[in-house]
């Protein structure tokens, strides 16, 4: 799975300072088949920095 940022073509981001998060639902396969939600957090700080962190929750645990 890719995620992209969009800017407008200039050198800060096109995200206003604050954090996003994105989810998405899938499936991974263990021992068995299992539920899973993938989640992106994308904080930008003042200077227009991008920082990222991502989670993975099997089965809503």
């Amino acid at each position: 799975m890719a995620y992209d940022v969009y800017t407008r073509g200039t050198e800060r981001p096109c995200l206003p300072e604050g954090s996003y998060r994105f989810e998405d639902v899938g499936g991974v396969r263990l021992d068995e088949w299992q539920g899973a939600v993938f989640a992106l957090t994308v904080d930008v700080d003042s200077e227009g920095t991008l920082s990222a962190r991502g989670e993975l929750t099997l089965d809503g645990r």
